[in-house]
């Protein structure tokens, strides 16, 4: 970590409490225009010396976050808050903040991101930077998403809103509320998911944003999907494919495609399923590989596709190359949905000692976030495939645990299947006390 100077700790505010550990997990499809960290404006000739460090420092740490080295860009960053805080440069001190939280967030580091996150948007009010304060809400939204709390995100995405509107940024007005309705649907409130979806997407298509449109579709599609609207998901899938396809969005086609994979075969349309699977294979395997986190995503896709067409052998080296790169680059924060889907992968094969070790290591990484829903998950497929091996007290054990997690949540359905299974494991447990 990098020395913070007495000039500088006066520009920065104080930590304040402790943040609550209130850690579960995200939504795939949440949007924000959060991701760049290229940085603004050029260093001027008339700037201090220690601003004109700062600020070329900032830069070599923009470009090392794009070559996929996120550990240096992260010293980097906080090498320049140093000198942009020696020069007393307030909005640069905000700025460097906020990109310190975005790499935390980069790196698992949920934690340490919300407290930079906070940092960044107090200096924000300070300086009455509207729309600073607006991207730092916004920021904050996507690190509790990815929490699993959504209460929080919302409560940041409505302040957000508020800002956007009364700035007249009709544009940050549909990026919200598209991310409002992944929060709603997340939350399991579908409805108020596709209303905020419907808003977003009549401001999208009024200002001409294909992307965006394209990506609320989606959005919207896979919220039908969820509840079981298919034909209304086809609709909404098939003109998000369109969108991509025109635009040339390869990895956001093959992740549409697998959607309508998924939908078609639960229209039990096997050839059409199979030939969305076949395409996003394709497009995935020659996607836009010019920064890890895509050469990481392209791969991660091809492995759940490979999973999709039954291809089990072939998904585990696919996924395993792509938890690599993100390992090597520091990106961890994906590596335990890709652990989740190795363990499946293992499952298919029947390799049970290697399914549960990837569980195991999923497992280590939702501990770690707090996320509590996704851990719930976790545990109950440890639960259920100990049972299985007739691991009878061990199961019990996870089981129950999960069945705490999902009390704690307030997840109904998630409680019922939990005891479905305990009480199926008693059954079993009554039955071998009685041979």
């Amino acid at each position: 970590m990098c020395r913070i100077s007495p000039r500088t700790a006066a520009v920065l505010p104080r930590r304040g409490r402790a943040l609550r550990k209130r850690m579960k997990i995200n939504s795939t499809t949440f949007v924000l225009n959060a991701a760049s960290l290229k940085i603004p404006g050029t260093v001027s000739a008339m700037s201090p010396p220690a601003a004109n460090q700062g600020l070329a420092i900032e830069a070599e740490a923009d470009r090392c976050y794009r070559s996929g080295d996120v550990r240096r860009a992260l010293v980097l960053a906080r090498e320049a808050l140093y000198h942009l805080g020696e020069a007393g440069d307030r909005a640069g001190v905000a700025r460097c903040v906020q990109t310190i939280g975005f790499l935390q967030f980069q790196l698992s580091d949920i934690p340490g991101a919300l407290v930079a996150y906070g940092q960044a948007l107090r200096l924000y009010q300070r300086d009455g930077d509207r729309k600073g304060e607006m991207v730092a809400h916004s920021r904050l939204a996507e690190a509790y998403q990815h929490t699993g709390d959504h209460a929080e995100a919302l409560a940041c995405l409505y302040k957000a809103l508020t800002i956007a509107k009364g700035e007249g940024h009709l544009a940050s007005v549909g990026v919200l509320l598209n991310n409002i309705g992944v929060s709603h649907g997340e939350r399991g409130d579908g409805s108020a998911a596709l209303t905020c979806y419907a808003r977003a997407l009549r401001i999208r298509r009024e200002l001409g944003d294909l992307d965006g449109e394209a990506a609320t579709l989606h959005n919207i599609g896979a919220a039908h999907v969820e509840l079981g609207r298919y034909h209304e998901a086809l609709a909404a899938l098939e003109r998000a494919r369109s969108l991509r396809r025109a635009a040339g969005d390869t990895l956001g086609l093959a992740r549409t495609l697998l959607w309508l994979g998924i939908l078609q075969t639960q229209l039990q349309q096997a050839e059409a399923a199979t030939a969305c699977y076949d395409e996003a294979w394709r497009l995935a395997a020659q996607g836009p590989l010019d920064s890890p986190g895509d050469e990481a995503a392209a791969l991660h896709n091809l492995g759940i596709a490979a999973l999709a067409r039954g291809q089990a052998a072939r998904a585990l080296r696919l996924l395993e190359q792509s938890a690599q790169i993100l390992i090597r680059a520091g990106m961890c924060g994906a590596l335990a949905k890709i652990f989740h889907q190795m363990a499946l992968a293992h499952q298919m094969l029947e390799q049970v000692p290697q399914a549960l070790y990837n569980w195991a290591r999923a497992k280590a990484i939702y501990e770690k976030l707090g996320d509590r829903a996704a851990l719930a998950a976790t545990l109950l497929s440890i639960g259920a495939t100990l049972s299985q091996q007739g691991q009878l007290a061990q199961a019990g054990q996870f089981l129950a645990k999960a069945l705490r997690h999902q009390e704690a949540l307030g997840d109904t359905l998630g409680q019922q299947q939990t005891r479905v299974l305990l009480l199926r494991l008693r059954e079993m447990q009554d039955q071998s006390a009685g041979t």
